[in-house]
Order: structure tokens, then sequence, then C-alpha cells
């Protein structure tokens, strides 16, 4: 391995090193996700299946698999799976703050192509045996005085625990983007900006520029690097509340050049009438897809206890195949109750019969069932499967 910091195409398969029909997933990964015009509309396959296995894999561990553990970079499952998915030798940053008394579980991975166009921001999700982010899910109405300001409009209604977590690790991931906007490798710990850095990164960056309707209407006349957010579950709404910090605030105007979607699963909902009226005000916004898998009970949260949330950006629900539901999103579950039935379907539902008898389940929150939902026939994570068409007939994207 050349750079130990890095992953590349054979150092996934040193017994087969030799490229074949599926590996890596997308030849022209890189390219595809730098596009930027009128023609590249939001969601699309590659993308959509890129990044939800991104924001699943999110939930490895942090510490390197390779390498030092106390260097949380590099190689893990995050980078060997968009490596395996067409981003060889990826630089991997993953930046956590945890503060158990204030509820604070906040994991960002940055993902940085070789050649600097394309940078993934994934949010990790609720852990499943992690008390306090369980407590962070709760969390949804705050008893501090501050209150957030969202395109020039003071919003009440953002949910407390998602925003505190963002908050806690927004400065790093933001110092880590502007490297990155920069072409410089997220890897630079250079805090000024003119440090030594990577010449050839920057280079690299420079001289990338793509020519689109979308850029010129932002009057950008050469574009930094594709900006992707993305998340499952708690993670997906962190990534949302980043997105619209980005699109709302002018201080941001470089990375709102730069993000070409947000992209969640099994989200949340982050705020209510408040929060939605913000992203309605943010003059052309980036576009928000999320994905609903089957009887998810995740997106129906909080319960409508709690007080009136709804959803924002555009919805795709699976049921057998993708529709586009946003003329008609999920709403409110009822109550808690909903998702302590949704808990108990789980080992029910193994008797097919039993498991129809509720109208949620966790089981489809598994970050794994979105990933597949949204692979192409003949298309695996892992480049290493022939998988057949689904009963949706899904096709293998083209490459």
């Amino acid at each position: 391995m050349s750079n130990a910091q890095v992953l590349d195409l054979v150092d996934l398969r040193p017994y087969r090193p030799r490229l074949d029909e599926h590996f890596p997933v997308y030849r022209d990964l890189v390219d595809h996700l730098a596009a930027f015009d009128d023609t590249h509309l939001h969601p699309d396959d590659p993308t959509s299946h890129v990044l939800a296995a991104c924001a699943g894999y999110a939930y490895a561990e942090t510490a390197s698999t390779l390498l030092d553990p106390d260097l949380p970079r590099g190689i893990n499952a995050v980078s060997a799976a968009m490596t395996r998915l067409g981003l060889p030798g990826c630089r991997c940053r993953i930046i956590a703050e945890q503060v158990d008394a204030m509820l604070i579980r906040s994991t960002a991975f940055v993902v940085q192509s070789a050649d600097a166009r394309v940078v993934i921001v994934a949010y990790r999700g609720t852990e499943p045996s992690d008390l306090i982010n369980w407590g962070t899910d709760l969390d949804v109405h705050s008893r501090e005085r501050t209150r957030v300001r969202l395109a020039g409009t003071a919003v009440d209604d953002l949910h407390a625990g998602f925003h505190r977590n963002v908050r806690a690790t927004a400065f790093e991931v933001l110092r880590t983007l502007r490297r990155a906007m920069a072409g410089r490798s997220i890897y630079d710990t250079d805090t000024d900006g003119d440090g030594d850095g990577d010449a050839s990164l920057r280079a690299g960056a420079a001289g990338t520029t793509r020519a689109g309707g979308a850029g010129r209407r932002r009057g950008a006349s050469a574009r930094p690097p594709a900006l992707y957010l993305t998340g499952h579950s708690l993670g997906g709404a962190m990534a949302v509340i980043l997105g619209l910090r980005i699109m709302a605030d002018p201080v941001y105007a470089e990375l709102r050049r730069a993000l070409r979607a947000v992209y969640t699963f099994g989200q949340p909902m982050i705020g209510g009438d408040g929060t939605a009226a913000a992203y309605t005000a943010v003059v052309d916004p980036a576009p928000i897809a999320r994905f609903v898998y089957r009887q998810d009970p995740v997106p129906h949260l909080p319960p409508a206890t709690v007080g009136r949330y709804r959803h924002i950006g555009r919805e795709w629900r699976y049921g057998g195949g993708w529709t586009d539901t946003t003329g008609r999103p999920v709403g409110q579950m009822l109550s808690t109750l909903g998702f302590a039935g949704a808990l108990a379907a789980f080992p029910l539902g193994q008797v097919r019969p039993l498991g129809r008898l509720f109208p949620y389940t966790i089981s489809d929150h598994f970050p794994h069932y979105y990933i597949d939902a949204l692979a192409a026939a003949g298309v695996c994570e892992f480049g290493d499967d022939e998988l057949s068409a689904g009963p949706d007939g899904r096709r293998r994207p083209p490459r």
C-alpha cells in the first residue's frame, strides 16, 4: 500500500486484484457526483445507493482498523465502502464529540475523493445500545433561552437534541470543509490555510471547472468541489440541520455553491411549521431527498403527543419499488405506543402473519435494507455479488 492513510482497489481484493464487471461498483463515480448541470436531477440511482451505503457504514467503529487507534482517520469501514463503490484512494476524517451529561453523541465522517473533486459528510445515527443517543432523540423541546435563526427568521420548533449534536462538532466539520473547498487534503492540519498542505490537490481542484445552468444561476465562474450531506436516522436529521445552516446563512456562501444535495434514510422529523417555513424562505435551496423504507417507524417521529412536527424536502417511499410521495409525506404517529409496537413487531414479525398486524416494524429501519433497496439489479456495495432483479425490476444503472 503506497499511502498508509488511504485504500486502493487492489487492497480490498488481495487474491483477485484484476478489476471486473462489478468492481468497483461504479467506474465513473467521481465524474458522476461532481457533475453539476440542469440535466443532473436529484435524487438519482447511483448517488442514492452510494450515499445510503456511506450513511449505513457510518455506524462502524470510529477507530482505524489498520492504523494506530489514536488516529481517528484513514482506513475504516466507511473509506472501504466508498473505495469499493468507486472512490479509490479517498481520504476519510472522523470527527466525534461525546458529552454524556448533555446528551451529546455527535460523529461525522468526512470523505474526500482522491482528486478532491467530491466531498461527502455522513453523520452517524442513533446507536441501538447507546442510552445517551436515545436521550438525544427524546430531547425534543429545549428550555434554553437561545433561539435558532434560519433565513433571517427565529425558529422555535427545531428539535433541540438533534440541533445540539450538530453544533457540538460543527466547528471542526466546517474547518475540514473549508480545507476541502480550497482543494487541500482533509488530513492537512495546518489551520491558517497557508501551510504546505497538498499542492497537488490544490492544483487539481483549481483546474476543475464544470459548466452548467445551475452554476451560472449562482454566478460562480469556478465551482468548488461537489459537497453532499447524508445520514441514516438521527444522522439524517443532523445532515438536514447542517444543510439548512449552510443554505440559510450567507457566511457559508462558498459551501452553498458546493452543496449538491442532502440525502437521508429513515430520518425523523427535525421541526415544525417554523422550520419548514425557514427552508421555504431559502432562495434556490439545495435539494433534500428523504427515503422511507416500508413500515419504518422512525420517519413518523416525534409522535403527535409532543407537538406538531413535519418533514421538509422531497420524499420517496419503498414498498417493492420507490414512489415519489412528496405530495402525501409520512405523518406523525399518534403516540410513543406506536414505537413500542414497532419494537415488538421485530421478533413477532418473523412469523409472517403476525408481522402484518403492526403498522410499524423497527426491522424496516435497519440501514442495510435501505442500501439493498436502492441498489440496482446486479449491484452490491461490496462489488462481489451477482444480484438478480427484485420485484420492482430494477435495472443496472449505466456506467
